[in-house]
């Protein structure tokens, strides 16, 4: 299948949107009570808490996003994360017009149960803080990584406030849907780590080794570089591949 085809396939990612969009229209209508601004607030804090699992879900498949919808994997990693960013800070602010209070921002310390009810204040902030390493991580450098694994802290903080107080999150089927997709972005956390640490051991691989770095063996044989151009834009140091040349394209991948 050639590239125009593959970059036809982007309207899954809007089909993948109205599904979620669907779903939470469907969710909360069945509580005919509820006001017009509390079904914004729920309907709001479950897709972003759809988007921010797809994608972290997506950064596990890189390859394979890229293969699929012909894009360098940032653009639809990107699309993912902005969304549910956007999501996540509307939800609160959507909150605090309800309640006629800005205290919906402020975190809550005063005891355990407190602050693991409404861990999803401070978990705005941990996406936050990640979504700004990840945007600045030229000036950060290398480290900008560890930063960003803030995501996931925030993702299992969000799924215990919701766990805890979520309206929508009080049926078993609800909380065994969340404890599986918090299990899921678990996998992915240290699937991801595991990785990393098996392709810096292996044989030749070069950290950061910049432009000039030969393309290791591994890479080849997983054909990561197959096609021109389709490595441009990821998450490997911004080298970018152009026009078949592999060279680069590795550059950083072993500090994810």
């Amino acid at each position: 299948m050639g590239r125009r085809g593959r970059s036809r396939k982007t309207w899954v990612l809007g089909l993948v949107g109205l599904s979620a969009l669907a779903l939470a229209i469907a969710v909360v209508a069945l509580d005919v009570l509820a006001s017009p601004i509390g079904r914004f607030v729920r309907g709001v804090a479950l897709l972003a808490y759809l988007a921010m699992f797809l994608a972290t879900l997506s950064s596990a498949f890189t390859r394979e996003l890229v293969r699929f919808f012909g894009r360098p994997f940032l653009r639809v990693h990107h699309v993912l994360s902005v969304t549910g960013l956007a999501l996540i800070v509307l939800h609160p602010l959507a909150y605090a017009l309800q309640v006629g209070s800005l205290a919906v921002f402020v975190p809550v310390f005063g005891s355990p149960i407190a602050f693991l009810r409404w861990g999803g204040r401070l978990a705005l902030y941990l996406f936050l803080v990640a979504a700004a390493a990840a945007a600045l991580r030229k000036a950060v450098g290398r480290n900008w990584r560890l930063v960003h694994l803030l995501t996931y802290a925030a993702f299992m903080l969000v799924t215990i406030h919701a766990g805890l107080i979520g309206t929508d999150f009080r049926s078993a089927a609800a909380r065994a849907a969340a404890a599986s997709m918090a299990a899921v972005v678990t996998g992915v956390l240290v699937w991801r780590r595991v990785r990393t640490r098996r392709r810096r051991s292996a044989p030749g691989f070069a950290v950061g080794a910049g432009p000039k770095t030969e393309m290791q063996p591994q890479f080849r044989r997983w054909g990561w570089c197959a096609e021109p151009g389709w490595w441009e834009g990821t998450e490997g140091g911004g080298a970018g591949v152009r026009g078949g040349n592999c060279q680069g394209a590795i550059q950083g991948w072993g500090d994810e």
